[in-house]
Order: C-alpha cells, then structure tokens, then sequence
C-alpha cells in the first residue's frame, strides 16, 4: 500500500469517527428535543387547564359585577320607597336596607347589611318572613302574609310582609329577593 492510500485511509477512518461523534450527539440533541417537546406538551395542557379556570373565574365575576350593579340600582330605588324594604342575596344576607326598614325594625342599615334577618330581635319576626320568602322561592314568586312581632319598644305590633323573587339567575336560580314591610297598628 502506498503512502497515499494509507494518508487517504487515514483520513476516512477519521471521517467515519467525526461522523460517528455527530451520530451521537444528533442522538443525544434528538433525545433532548423530544424530551422538551414532552415538556412543551404538559405545559400547554396546564397552560389550557388555567384558560378554562380563568375563563370560569372572568364568567362568575361578570355576573357576580352584574348583580352587584343591580342591586346597587335597587338600593337606590328601595330608598325612594315609603314602606321598609330591603334586599337579600341567596344566602339570605342583607345586601340592601332603607329607611323604612330602619324605622320599621328600629336597625340602621350600617348594623344590619352584610349580616342575615336572624340577626334582628324587633320588628317582623325573622323566622316568619323567612318563612314567606322560602314560600315566595319554591312558589309563585312572591309571598304575603301578616305576621306579629314587637317594635322597639317592645309592644306587640302586626305586620304585612310581602317577599318577591329578584333578579332571577341563570337556569331558574334565584339570585336575590325583595322584602317589603308594614306596620299594620300603627
């Protein structure tokens, strides 16, 4: 063998080993990217899962900013009101309360929104109008009944009370109710 078959052998067992370097690193650079690609995988699948949530979160704050506005225009209708009236979320908090109710049950609003009618101790007797507004939420809509309790004073008064479903929510779901009130004996 010549001299310059064993320089060109030399120089392809060289390539063969330069190509079989590049082999391996191809590999280990493929083994890499479709690990990434996994990752990149994953990633959209949480990135998808939080999109939803977001999406579900923006949903209930639009209708909760919706309600919120409706029953700030109520609390505004229900002060131009004579008779006591007041407002109630579906948990039958207090979200609303004028003042008639406030002459009526002898509470300032500050004392009583944000809290439940069970919280009262004058004026028409909780139980009974929550009673007329469960009646109102599983019925027709609207409930009336006359009740007696005791004013401020403590004297035995009677009472027309008149609750009506508000606001309706989404698939039927009540989404607040209207309390309306008089004193009978006064």
């Amino acid at each position: 063998m010549s001299d310059g078959e064993r320089a060109l052998r030399r120089q392809l067992e060289e390539t063969r080993e330069e190509l079989r370097a590049v082999t391996d690193e191809l590999a280990v650079a493929n083994g890499e990217l479709e690990l990434a690609q996994r990752e990149l995988g994953a990633l959209r699948e949480e990135f998808e899962r939080a999109s939803a949530e977001v999406a579900s979160i923006n949903a209930s704050l639009t209708a909760d900013t919706a309600s919120a506005g409706a029953v700030g225009c109520a609390a505004t209708v229900l002060e131009g009101l004579e008779m006591a009236a007041a407002t109630l979320d579906p948990e039958l908090v207090v979200r609303a309360w004028n003042g008639g109710a406030e002459a009526l049950w002898g509470v300032p609003a500050a004392g009583v929104v944000g809290r439940t009618l069970h919280d009262l101790r004058t004026g028409p007797p909780a139980d009974e109008v929550l009673a007329l507004v469960a009646t109102a939420v599983s019925g027709e809509g609207t409930a009336s009944g006359e009740v007696k309790g005791a004013d401020d004073q403590g004297r035995s008064v009677s009472y027309e009370v008149t609750c009506s479903r508000v606001l309706p929510g989404g698939a039927g779901a009540v989404a607040g109710m209207l309390v309306l009130a008089r004193a009978l004996d006064r």
